[in-house]
């Protein structure tokens, strides 16, 4: 049986019906899902604040406030990280969070954790040094995963401010490099947008990725990613990008995103993306040119659709304790696993998994 807050998702004019019980374990699902923010301006969109009750619209206003101080805080870290990487001539492409508070387009009552950039893989050890002489330095890991994320991964270790404390992941990829078949990242480097930004003394120039790629990165990370935690969150981005894209492009947006998808090697997340979010929320926008879409197949194709249908049905909800049953821990851990393989092949996820495992035996031991 769906939970309060994936109802609400779905059909927001439930919300002119719902008890007071019925509204504070929706806003703990929200809290629980990083969507409090989110699901008000959804509410607000669907013109059904007037009938939710006043206690009720306080949490909201205060996850609303807590969105609008964060956007506030993106907005001059991007400022920072631009100017200080323009001193040795890179333009960092910024990602996810701080791409939709910079382009206006799914920032609406997001929280995130950190700022996401991206640079050319040439300019990795230059961005590197120039951070670190800005006050960034590398969060406190052990030798095999800091190996691990330079030799292996997409990205440098997480890095953290030492006066302001934001944590700041540095890109040279979207996918890790044992990805098979991964796409060329000048694609998308390329292609990146540009936003100028007007302080009080100059003008900021402060890239993006396009449009069309921040849905397929949003995709991409959603749809290889082994933890959903904050799954709904992410869905609500997608659809909320998606209707942008559509009102800018009009019938023209499908074929551009499509296209775009298949350039990058992609297609396979976007077709689940507009299949989740179709079945999941409000319909918004027509997703007929995506779903009637003639996708590539394999002779195993609906097998494995119908295996992850199963798993998301079970793991696009609140990660709350009293709506987590048996199934959503197989389900779990079908998508955990997944996500590794679509990330590694078995010959170095297995040694990996070990190595980690003993490496987390041996902390918990000597935590004693």
């Amino acid at each position: 049986m769906p939970t309060i807050l994936n109802r609400l998702l779905k059909d927001p004019a439930l919300a002119t019906d719902m008890t007071i019980a019925q509204w504070e374990m929706c806003i703990r699902q929200a809290l629980v899902s990083n969507m409090t923010g989110r699901l008000w301006y959804i509410l607000q969109q669907a013109q059904v604040t007037d009938a939710i009750p006043h206690k009720v619209q306080l949490h909201f206003n205060t996850a609303q406030i807590k969105a609008d101080c964060q956007s506030r805080d993106i907005t001059f870290e991007v400022q920072q990280l631009t100017q200080c990487l323009a001193e040795i001539g890179v333009e960092p492409v910024f990602l996810k969070g701080a791409a939709y508070v910079i382009a206006k387009s799914a920032h609406q009552g997001r929280i995130c954790n950190d700022i996401d950039i991206l640079v050319a893989p040439d300019k990795l050890q230059a961005t590197e040094r120039q951070l670190g002489k800005e006050g960034w330095i590398s969060e406190d890991i052990n030798a095999y995963d800091d190996q691990y994320y330079r030799k292996w991964m997409h990205e440098l270790p997480p890095m953290v401010h030492l006066n302001r404390q934001t944590t700041l992941d540095v890109h040279h990829h979207l996918l890790p490099k044992t990805v098979k078949n991964s796409f060329n990242i000048d694609l998308m480097l390329n292609a990146a947008q540009t936003f100028d930004f007007v302080t009080d003394v100059q003008t900021i120039r402060i890239k993006t990725l396009s449009s069309v790629d921040r849905i397929l990165h949003s995709c991409c990370h959603l749809f290889t990613e082994g933890n959903l935690d904050k799954g709904l969150r992410d869905l609500t981005d997608i659809q909320i990008m998606l209707k942008d894209l559509h009102q800018k492009h009009g019938q023209e947006a499908s074929s551009l995103l499509i296209k775009r998808a298949f350039e990058l090697g992609l297609d396979d997340q976007l077709m689940l993306a507009t299949r989740y979010i179709a079945r999941l929320l409000a319909n918004q926008i027509d997703l007929s040119a995506y779903l009637e879409f003639n996708w590539p197949t394999s002779p195993f194709s609906s097998i494995r659709n119908a295996i992850l249908d199963w798993c998301y049905k079970r793991l696009f909800i609140p990660h709350h304790h009293k709506v987590k049953g048996v199934s959503f821990y197989f389900a779990d851990a079908i998508i955990l696993l997944r996500s590794h393989l679509q990330k590694m092949p078995m010959r170095m996820l297995i040694p990996h998994l070990g190595i980690k495992c003993w490496l987390g035996v041996k902390e918990a031991i000597a935590q004693k």
